[in-house]
Parts: structure tokens; C-alpha cells; sequence
């Protein structure tokens, strides 16, 4: 039980974490493991943990989208909750089954009262839904004028406590719309570029949103909202490494 509360309140695996490349994973958890390879997919699997990685093209660098763990005898939910919080974390209820780890951005699946999978990192669902951000509405904003985006925008901007959420959501409704690639001749790119200039994010949040559209500038982006190193196991130590940890994969 020891092993599985680290991985959740630390989102790694004895200090691999899905920022790693497959060499710093393998260098990490060693060579034991069954490697599952497509065209632009990779995973090792260390028995009860495995490690996936994605890639658009074959020439580009594995990208490590999350780990997860199954342990072989899935351990009583309620005394793993009790060390996570003696350690000073809590986790958070998502719905039936699924408690979430902010700090640590570890999802926690339990069933019949025990633990059966960690994964990380995992970024909840919008906790409100927002009906008016549909295809409908990203559709007219890619070919309205800047001053028709500005006056749909201030119809609609929600109150301030719902606005984080909102600017996730509208983000989140334009991105869906990919049927071309990312990158510098995605046609959705400058009405991406403008909501990402008027949205009100977390500097690393932005960061990264802005990075995965715009790779070319990725190295840019990222550099300028890059925390200070920090150390130690606190909760805000913990926040802090895993989003350093994604800035920095994001400008390789």
C-alpha cells in the first residue's frame, strides 16, 4: 500500500513520471518490461505499471501522455485516502468510482471499496457544462472580424467565478475542430491563437495550450512561464515539479 499512496501523491513511479522519455523511463524502472509499438504509439509494460507515449509523425520525439498502475491485490480505498491525507494531500470525489489528486494530478479508479488503477496525469472534465460553446459557436468566431469576436465575447463572458472553467471549455470546443493537423497551417489556428489571448488561464496552463498548437514556439512560450525549481514532498512542491516538469518536455 506504501508504494501505491507515493504514486499518488507523487505522480510518478519511484520518480519516473509520463514527462519521461522512454531511455529515462527504462534508465529509471530498468529493462524488464513488454514493449507495445505502433506506427505512433509506444508503451512498456513493467507488469502491474506501464508507460504510453505518442507521436504525430514518425519523425517526430516520443511525447509521454500518462502511466498507469493495477496493483496485483487491490488495497481497501479507505486506509490509502487516510495515508494520502496524513501526508497532508486529499483527494478529490469526481464521481462513483473516481476520486482525483490535484497536486499530483493522479486519478484514483475504485471498485467494490478498493483501489484497482492509478493513472497520471489526468485533468478533470470541466466541472460545468457550458451549452452555448458548441461547433455552432466556434464555426461563426473562425470567420468573424476581430470586432464581431470581441462583441461575442462580451455577451457571453460569464461571471468571474465560472470564467476559468468557460475559457476551458470554449478552448477545449475549438481544439475538437482538427481535422487538419496542428501546426502553422491549421486553419483553426488563428481563431485558437485569439481565444488564447483573451483567455484567462494559469500562466502554465496557457503555456502548454499555446505550445501544443504551436510547436514552433513552443520553447518560447514555455520558458516564460517556467517556475523555480522546487523541493521537497509538500503538496504545492509536488504542484510545482509536475507542471515544471510538463513545461519543460513541452520545449524539447
Amino acid at each position: 500500500m506504501d508504494f501505491l499512496v507515493d504514486v499518488i501523491i507523487s505522480g510518478t513511479v519511484r520518480g519516473a513520471d509520463a514527462y519521461c522519455t522512454p531511455e529515462e523511463v527504462e534508465s529509471i524502472l530498468g529493462s524488464g518490461f513488454v514493449v507495445n509499438r505502433g506506427r505512433n504509439s509506444l508503451s512498456y509494460e513493467y507488469g502491474s505499471v506501464d508507460f504510453y507515449w505518442t507521436r504525430r509523425t514518425s519523425q517526430d520525439r516520443w511525447s509521454g501522455t500518462w502511466f498507469g498502475v493495477s496493483p496485483p491485490d487491490p488495497p481497501p480505498f479507505g486506509p490509502v485516502r487516510a495515508a494520502v491525507e496524513v501526508r497532508g494531500f486529499s483527494l478529490r470525489r469526481l464521481d462513483s468510482d473516481s476520486w482525483w489528486q490535484p497536486e499530483s494530478a493522479a486519478l484514483i479508479r475504485v471498485e467494490d471499496d478498493r483501489v484497482h488503477r492509478v493513472w497520471a496525469p489526468h485533468q478533470p472534465r470541466p466541472a460545468k457544462e457550458f451549452p452555448s460553446l458548441n461547433k455552432q459557436a466556434v464555426t461563426h468566431l473562425r470567420s468573424a472580424t476581430p470586432a464581431e469576436r470581441e462583441s461575442w465575447l462580451a455577451k457571453r463572458l460569464p461571471a468571474s467565478e465560472d470564467r476559468l472553467e468557460w475559457w476551458r471549455c470554449l478552448l477545449a470546443t475549438i481544439r475538437i475542430r482538427e481535422h487538419e493537423r496542428h501546426g502553422p497551417d491549421w486553419p483553426w489556428l488563428p481563431l485558437y491563437r485569439w481565444a488564447l489571448s483573451r483567455a484567462e488561464l494559469p500562466p502554465h496552463e496557457h503555456a502548454l495550450l499555446f505550445a501544443a498548437a504551436v510547436p514552433d514556439e513552443a520553447a518560447r512560450v514555455c520558458a516564460a512561464a517556467l517556475p523555480p525549481a522546487t523541493a521537497g514532498t509538500t503538496p504545492e512542491a509536488v504542484r510545482s515539479t509536475r507542471i515544471r516538469r510538463a513545461l519543460l518536455t513541452a520545449m524539447r
